[in-house]
């Protein structure tokens, strides 16, 4: 393949970049890594059940709706929203990732339970008839493309090295939101963006990361709490690249009060009937964290059940 590609122009190789997609930005990880035994040995969930962690401490994190990222490009508007309930079989493969692990005549079935779980086993409703089911697209993308990989490869990496592996869910809504940078201003209809419904107004893709860098612009934070959140996230990571252990800010005055994130695998026994619990910090606002237990984040156990051939019993 290389030797072909250095023989083409590199615009005749951009003028193909389309023929990727089988509808607007699907599939979202069109130019993913593969595995070819050089680069990537075995998919990551089968090197991960083995002996390739390495020994070294893990801080990762997910956002509350993550979901928001890959259909902010076409769920907005018509007639492309239209797609999701009048070809959802042949959309579903790509938009939650299967089309790759299950042959095409499982791609109908799979779409439908899929479907019919979020919808709460009516799969004869619609995902876009109001905010209530949108929501429920956003949280089926969300488990799927995102928590229910970060969540276990966090326990898997636990599970299979010495090193501590802490994990934090992020819910804060700034001023440098995914959805507030790409919105059209309603007023003017001149303005290049696109229109944000409600259910796109949750904490998006990367947005831990976005209130860090301002959200990709030399704007500053205005919001007092924004630049209370963008301290605590400096001090996250900075504490945990200095000391190994990631710490939350709670009073800017006192460093005392200062919480540490727990580990993934704090206080879970290592016993069979235990092995899909894992802990996390919630960072909600700044200086109010919780922490959670579960053994069923982003819908996990029901993941396991549906048979796309790259999430494995345990």
């Amino acid at each position: 393949m290389r030797d072909c590609l250095l023989t083409k122009p590199a615009l005749d190789i951009a003028d193909q970049y389309d023929l990727a997609f089988i509808y607007r930005n699907l599939p979202i990880s069109a130019f993913a890594p593969t595995v070819d035994h050089h680069f990537l040995q075995a998919p990551p969930h089968v090197l991960m059940r083995g002996v390739s962690q390495r020994n070294i401490p893990w801080l990762v994190s997910f956002t509350k709706e993550e979901g928001i990222f890959p259909l902010m490009d076409w769920i907005d508007r018509e007639p492309y929203r239209q797609v999701v309930d009048e070809e959802w079989d042949t959309l579903a493969p790509y938009l939650l990732d299967f089309y790759a692990s299950v042959g095409e005549e499982q791609y109908s079935n799979l779409s439908q339970i899929i479907r019919k779980h979020y919808l709460k086993g009516d799969s004869s409703e619609s995902l876009i008839g109001d905010y209530q089911h949108l929501n429920l697209l956003r949280n089926m993308v969300s488990d799927r493309l995102f928590k229910t990989g970060i969540v276990e490869a966090a326990r898997l990496q636990a599970r299979g090295s010495d090193a501590k592996v802490y994990l934090y869910e992020y819910s804060y809504k700034g001023e440098f939101s995914m959805a507030r940078l790409l919105a059209r201003d309603p007023d003017d209809p001149t303005q290049i963006g696109v229109d944000i419904p409600e259910m796109l107004q949750g904490t998006g893709h990367m947005e831990d990361f976005l209130i860090y860098i301002n959200g990709y612009t030399t704007a500053k934070p205005t919001l007092p709490e924004d630049k209370q959140m963008k301290n605590a996230l400096t001090w996250l990571w900075s504490s945990f690249i200095t000391d190994g252990v990631p710490e939350l800010v709670v009073n800017p005055e006192n460093p005392d009060e200062n919480v540490k994130l727990i580990d993934v695998l704090d206080d879970i026994p290592n016993e069979p009937e235990y092995r899909d619990e894992i802990r996390w910090t919630h960072i909600s606002f700044p200086g109010q964290y919780t922490f959670g237990r579960s053994p069923f984040i982003a819908e996990k156990s029901f993941w396991r059940k549906v048979r796309t051939n790259d999430f494995p019993e345990h």
